[in-house]
């Protein structure tokens, strides 16, 4: 997002591009605080990020939104065609934390 914006709203002399090759794609992470106080409304927060009003307000924020839902016409232009970010893929968290997991434990066998 911070190309777009510099395009856009900046007027940097900036492009944005997915490589050929592809990238990754690393989305916002919100949650719920554990026995928060006012759950209800922390819900209604999420509830509203998720909606297609909140989804708008992120992606005129150059930010494109987690959910399938039609932009405005103009918002959707300033961002590259969903093809191109068809070669943006997403981590496996999961696999990921495993890997580093076993990383982690023969280094510290080795190092020590």
């Amino acid at each position: 997002f911070n190309a777009y914006r510099a395009r856009y709203k900046d007027k940097a002399n900036v492009a944005f591009v997915i490589p050929q090759e592809g990238s990754i794609s690393v989305p916002y992470v919100m949650s719920l605080v554990a026995n928060a106080p006012h759950r209800a409304n922390a819900e209604k927060v999420l509830d509203f990020v998720l909606s297609d009003e909140g989804q708008a307000l992120w992606a005129k924020a150059y930010l494109r939104p987690v959910r399938a839902m039609k932009m405005p016409a103009d918002v959707a232009a300033q961002f590259l065609p969903d093809s191109d970010y068809a070669r943006a893929g997403v981590v496996d968290y999961e696999k990921m934390a495993a890997v580093q997991e076993a990383f982690a434990a023969r280094y510290l066998n080795e190092v020590k």
